[in-house]
């Protein structure tokens, strides 16, 4: 029986066939989906996401946040905007995105929620500039909010995770927690701590972010947790 703590498989396939194998795969042990859009190797939008796994996020990572596009912001809206017409479950935006890419989210279907997203991919800054950003994304008007660092000691991991109360009390859906070989074991604390899910990598070696534990074995370590 899996745990009642989510896993969100990342999925960084070049085809949306070779996409739909790899979910597939991760069924029994994954919860829901991250497509990362900026990974595929064409432009062209499959006709339908019906038969794709649900809970389906869509995300399409510029390569100034860790992704792979590499067009500017106005390619990224047009380009995120025509997935966005298949009507996903949930669409991943960050913070500091363009105006451009702002304007196609708007126009997402009704039914499709929001994760505004923030990853400081060098370091944990001090807990006032956390906070700073943590309030900053609280403003946003997402259904989710998200809010990574990189964990340099040990330390850094415990300041990230202790906005998951915080966000809790403000009645706030928030994803957080640490990035690199030192957060690992904040991926499994965040979603024991009440984080909507955690991430994995789709299937073995292909890992989406630094520091993600394989499906499988984060299962195994919630379940032996809770």
């Amino acid at each position: 029986m899996k745990s009642e703590a989510r896993i969100c498989a990342s999925v960084i396939e070049p085809t949306p066939d070779e996409a739909r194998r790899v979910m597939a795969g991760a069924g029994p042990w994954a919860d829901l989906f991250e497509w990362r859009l900026d990974f595929l190797s064409s432009t062209n939008v499959p006709p339908t996401i019906d038969d794709f796994p649900h809970p389906l996020i869509l995300a399409c990572r510029p390569q100034w946040d860790g992704g792979g596009f590499r067009g500017d912001e106005e390619a990224r809206a047009a380009f995120l905007g025509k997935f966005l017409a298949l009507a996903p479950d949930y669409v991943d935006v960050e913070l500091e995105a363009g105006e451009a890419l702002w304007d196609a989210i708007r126009g997402r279907p009704a039914n499709t929620r929001l994760i505004v997203s923030l990853h400081l991919w060098e370091a944990t800054p001090p807990e006032a500039f956390l906070i700073a950003r943590f309030k900053q994304l609280a403003r946003a008007e997402a259904d989710v909010i998200k809010l990574v660092t990189r964990a340099q000691r040990v330390e850094d991991n415990l300041r990230v995770l202790s906005l998951i109360p915080w966000a809790k009390d403000l009645g706030l859906e928030l994803i957080a927690f640490c990035l690199g070989p030192m957060g690992r074991w904040s991926r499994v604390a965040a979603p024991l701590m009440g984080v909507p899910w955690t991430y994995a990598p789709a299937r073995a070696g292909a890992a989406s972010a630094p520091g993600q534990i394989e499906g499988p074995l984060l299962r195994r370590m919630l379940e032996a947790l809770t």
